[in-house]
């Protein structure tokens, strides 16, 4: 069988052979300053380090400086005499690290011969967490860091809106939460910088501001206080700032100056997307008389002259500012860094990808894991998106590639169901072409659940296909969890589907379930892996036997039975949230996640 790495290098000659590590052997190093790396190396491997070589002894595994290389490419050669990795500087040393670690998880200590050259497509790759309802503990995010490095990804974008962050000026709004707090975010920042990963700060700073808006202290600072419309519906509470009120400034001046002293990032994602109400409230007039994307921009700016102060790179998403067209588009500061995200499977827009590279637009390239909003995912949404992504990134000159794992509606989804969207991220994000036909199942398999049985990964993304079998397929999110998130007695929701449609699916899941039983995972969150699953099991037959109630209830049939088995059914999983969202999260917020599953069925 080939040798299958993760992510895949940009060019691997497999050759005949073996080099066979022996018990006794050592690394030379070529300089002290490449010890710090090294050590990422222990846990594979204990041979003592050296500076050059033991007179009488060839070293098993050696570093050699190559100026040549880039910054982060390396050269690894395995033959039956050892182990050679080149490498022009110490992150590029850790790549090559990282891949001789996966070599050795592989093979153990007969380790195939190759000759590999590597180096990555995209200069800079992320991974973005949200964390506005579900905070991870420190040590979980440091578990993300150590897995997000392992698989060469070198930035990590922590997704801070609402009351995530512990404000210094604005204790008021942190009352009985769990935010993470300063000290926590600068122990983060260093623990990934000697991962050669980049904590970035991402911070909305326009729209996405309902936490704060729907406080009385800050309605007043809102575009739309009393609600807006957005696609035909009324939402009866604010989200996006008004641009043209001074305290809405003062506002995000000062959230930042709380915020951006903790990050050592020369990089500030100050996000600005999705002012749904631009233009209907207070900025009405203006957004006539000016165009709602010049208003847009204009406090886009204002956002921008903040990140200056911190000197920052201020990085924003570009879902708004596209619609203006190349007028406004040129306006963009040149030291700005567009984001283009897109998350179906046709996306990230092409034409967006053009108006920015033919008009000189710094950007990065957005898809998505596809698993919030899905309890288990989406796989075949997720692997068109990041390929589509990738590829229209690499063809129109995208400086990055951000991989998103978002928290829609209170992140429901547990932690490990976004693993098979990072690692086909990563892997995509590092070279397109070498990874496009990559045996994911079995890259799970070796490095990510380290599953003996080989069955995990085919596990996941089959499992990540549910969604296929529902009877309709649904945006950004499945049409089981779509049901959740309607009032009771919106029946309509599910009038043009059938009770098959809710078995089929439930049948599918059952038919995969036995693979995560056969699975022999030795990964070291391997047990909160299987809770997180099964908990997702069990939320998803509840929300299909909230949809054929939906479907009883349209046929005049007496739901009392169904309700009372629907309350039983509600109860337990309260309990089972509870146990899964404490296996790696600190506890505020818990309670208005599962909100929307604790309605009653009076």
């Amino acid at each position: 069988m080939s040798i299958c790495l993760l992510p895949m290098p940009k060019k691997m000659t497999e050759k005949e052979g073996f080099f066979l590590m022996p018990v006794g052997g050592y690394c030379s190093l070529d300089s002290r300053d490449l010890y710090p790396v090294f050590k990422f190396l222990k846990e594979e491997c204990t041979f003592p380090a050296v500076i050059g070589k033991k007179r009488d002894e060839e070293p098993s595994i050696a570093f050699e400086k190559d100026a040549s290389l880039d910054k982060e490419g390396y050269g690894l050669s395995v033959t039956e005499d050892g182990i050679r990795i080149t490498y022009s500087t110490n992150q590029g040393a850790f790549y090559a690290i990282c891949t001789l670690k996966q070599l050795i998880m592989a093979y153990g200590a007969k380790i195939p011969c190759v000759e590999i050259d590597d180096s990555p497509a995209f200069e800079n790759r992320g991974y973005l967490l949200d964390i506005r309802s579900k905070i991870p503990t420190p040590e979980t995010l440091k578990k993300i860091i150590d897995r997000i490095a392992f698989l060469k990804i070198n930035q990590f974008h922590i997704y801070i809106e609402g009351f995530s962050f512990a404000y210094e000026s604005f204790p008021q709004v942190l009352a009985g939460l769990t935010p993470l707090t300063g000290e926590e975010v600068m122990e983060l920042d260093a623990y990934a910088k000697e991962r050669f990963v980049m904590l970035v700060p991402t911070h909305n700073n326009f729209g996405h501001m309902n936490a704060w808006l729907e406080r009385e202290e800050f309605r007043s600072f809102s575009e739309c206080p009393d609600g807006f419309t957005f696609d035909g519906c009324f939402l009866p509470n604010p989200r996006c700032l008004n641009p043209l009120d001074e305290r809405s400034y003062e506002l995000i001046h000062q959230m930042s100056a709380d915020f951006l002293p903790y990050f050592s990032a020369p990089l500030y994602n100050a996000c600005c997307d999705e002012t749904l109400e631009l233009g209907q409230g207070f900025s009405k007039e203006a957004c006539e008389k000016y165009g709602k994307e010049k208003v847009y921009l204009d406090f886009l700016m204002k956002v921008y002259n903040i990140s200056k102060e911190h000197n920052k790179t201020m990085m924003f998403w570009a879902d708004i500012i596209i619609h203006g067209g190349p007028e406004v588009i040129k306006q963009i500061p040149k030291d700005m860094i567009a984001l283009h995200w897109g998350y179906l499977p046709s996306q990230p827009d092409e034409d967006a990808c053009k108006l920015f590279y033919e008009n000189g637009v710094k950007y990065y390239i957005c898809p998505g894991t596809a698993a919030w909003n899905a309890l288990i995912g989406k796989t075949d949404q997720m692997l068109a998106n990041i390929r589509n992504a990738a590829k229209r990134g690499l063809q129109y000159g995208a400086i990055g590639f951000l991989n998103t794992d978002w928290g829609d509606e209170g992140t429901w989804q547990g932690l490990s169901t976004g693993y098979a969207g990072v690692a086909f991220g990563a892997a995509m994000g590092w070279q397109p072409d070498a990874n496009d036909n990559i045996d994911l199942a079995r890259a799970l398999d070796l490095y990510i659940f380290k599953d003996s049985a080989g069955k995990m990964g085919q596990f996941v993304l089959e499992l990540g296909n549910y969604y296929l079998h529902e009877g309709r397929v649904v945006n950004n999110v499945t049409s089981t969890v779509q049901i959740f998130y309607v009032p009771d007695t919106c029946h309509t929701l599910v009038q043009d589907m059938k009770t098959t449609d809710f078995d089929r699916t439930e049948s599918y899941i059952l038919e995969k379930l036995p693979l995560l039983y056969e699975a022999r995972m030795e990964c070291e969150d391997a047990d909160a892996i299987i809770k997180e699953y099964l908990y997702g099991y069990e939320m998803i037959r509840y929300g299909l036997a909230i949809g054929r109630w939906h479907l009883a209830c349209l046929a005049g049939t007496d739901t009392e039975d169904m309700k009372k088995n629907l309350r039983a059914m509600r109860d337990v999983l309260i309990g089972k949230f509870k146990e899964v969202w404490l296996l790696r999260n600190k506890e505020g917020g818990m309670e208005t996640s599962y909100a929307l599953m604790a309605k009653p069925f009076a």
